[in-house]
């Protein structure tokens, strides 16, 4: 930007290195793929169960495998909202339809054990209670949920006052107002075991979850006492309104440094110690209950959904997406989608948009007879490959095969590129020792021209 001379210099020189490349293009033809028009969605909760609605509501065939024995997901540990959606309503409203569609198969308590195929034309092989069934089908949604972490401090699990959000809720969801006595005091820690050198993420639905049920103590009981002690406090969206409310009804906000983290004494009773940068004090609250907000954690399958589906998986557990502006619901490899909470964090609106969303991106690939391959990908000139299969072991989507053919009498053993799995990535034709296997529109001859180009002009 700062030098216009050099920058000029630089569009030259590819201007040059790409005209010395066309000299030797050559026209590309590109592979047709029958396409499969049935779709297999991973994952029965509220992601799920959208996607495969909004398939089957266009016509197309959908398998929902859940592994649980019934579907739903995180939304049975969810039982209202601060917008007032009824949740358990929702949750049967949209398992009756899933279940009742007849463009849909369901089946609960059950895995995808093996995948084979490429996209517009997979073959799963599902582990069902009443046996293993293959499934043919062109797209696959992935959509297997999280769950809420169990932490290993503040007492968690040896003393019944100390609760987690989800677990909180599940009581006031049936707690009467004569449950809640005047003075009563509900502590609430949030990022318990988050955000940190072992789970460095937001879950980012936290401090929503806090504020609810900390109002939804105030409606049962105003007088009771509710403190939130938070690191960061983020109620994303027009949610801020929500956090103001809770204010206005006396719930305490209290902020913490991570470097002081909250500490409890149970000896007498339940004593939360925080020390309040602010004031610049050290805090002392008795409490009835101690509520701990700890995010949630990925399934701990996602690797080896993974690994099955050749997808990408985060540092923190969560799977990748091809590209989080150009392509947020999409992974690398074709035809594979994600939508919900195996994603990212997310709250349930979030996730129903990101589900019809993997729907809608599946349906292009779903509404066409045939699809069109990756143009640029590998082939073999069986003349110079010795079937030596380095290129099976660095392929990273399994698109070669070693094959045997007979020629003029003689056995040869060469390596074979499946068009519709390949990529294009090019990891083959690096590790090909004799230069047998070549990528189009990237072969030697022209991309060696470029080199000797931009040698000459520096």
């Amino acid at each position: 930007m700062d030098e216009p001379k050099k920058a000029t210099e630089k569009a030259k020189q590819l201007i040059a290195m790409t005209v010395a490349k066309t000299r030797f293009l050559q026209p590309i033809q590109e592979a047709e793929i029958p396409v499969l028009q049935k779709a297999l969605i991973i994952g029965g909760g509220i992601a799920g169960m959208t996607a495969a609605l909004s398939l089957a509501e266009q016509g197309y065939e959908t398998l929902l495998v859940e592994k649980e024995s019934k579907l739903g997901g995180y939304l049975h540990k969810v039982y209202y909202t601060v917008d007032g959606i009824d949740i358990p309503l929702l949750m049967k409203q949209m398992i009756e339809k899933t279940s009742k569609h007849p463009l849909i198969k369901v089946y609960t308590a059950s895995q995808v054990k093996s995948l084979k195929g490429y996209v517009g034309s997979y073959e799963s092989e599902i582990q069902t209670p009443s046996g293993t069934i293959s499934y043919s089908h062109g797209v696959i949604i992935v959509a297997v949920g999280a769950d809420e972490y169990k932490p290993h401090t503040y007492h968690y699990a040896k003393d019944s006052r100390v609760l987690t959000q989800s677990e909180l809720e599940k009581d006031l969801s049936v707690l009467k107002k004569e449950d809640i006595h005047d003075g009563e005091t509900f502590v609430m820690i949030q990022c318990v075991e988050s955000r940190d050198e072992k789970r460095p993420y937001c879950s980012r639905i936290c401090c929503m979850q806090a504020v609810k049920n900390a109002l939804k103590i105030k409606e049962l009981n105003p007088r009771a006492e509710v403190f939130l002690i938070y690191r960061d406090l983020m109620t994303y969206g027009f949610k801020e309104k929500f956090y103001k409310d809770a204010r206005e009804k006396g719930v305490m906000f209290l902020q913490y440094d991570p470097e002081k983290k909250p500490e409890l004494e149970a000896k007498n009773g339940l004593v939360v110690k925080v020390y309040e940068p602010m004031i610049g004090e050290l805090l002392k609250i008795p409490a009835d209950h101690l509520i701990l907000s700890t995010g949630l954690q990925p399934n701990p399958e996602n690797h080896q959904i993974g690994k099955l589906l050749k997808v990408p998986v985060n540092d923190d557990g969560f799977f990748l997406e091809a590209h989080v502006k150009l392509r947020p619901v999409d992974f690398s490899t074709r035809g594979v989608f994600v939508a919900g909470n195996c994603h990212v964090p997310k709250f349930i609106s979030e996730s129903i948009y990101q589900a019809q969303a993997a729907a809608a991106r599946a349906a292009t690939i779903l509404c066409k007879p045939t699809l069109k391959a990756e143009p640029n990908v590998a082939f073999v000139d069986d003349d110079f490959c010795s079937g030596c299969s380095i290129c099976l072991s660095v392929c990273p989507y399994n698109a070669i095969e070693r094959v045997e053919e007979t020629k003029k009498e003689k056995t040869v053993i060469h390596a074979k590129v499946n068009e519709g799995l390949c990529q294009g990535c090019g990891t083959c034709v690096s590790a090909c020792p004799s230069s047998a296997i070549q990528q189009r529109g990237f072969k030697d001859k022209q991309l060696l021209p470029m080199i000797e180009q931009i040698t000459e002009t520096t």
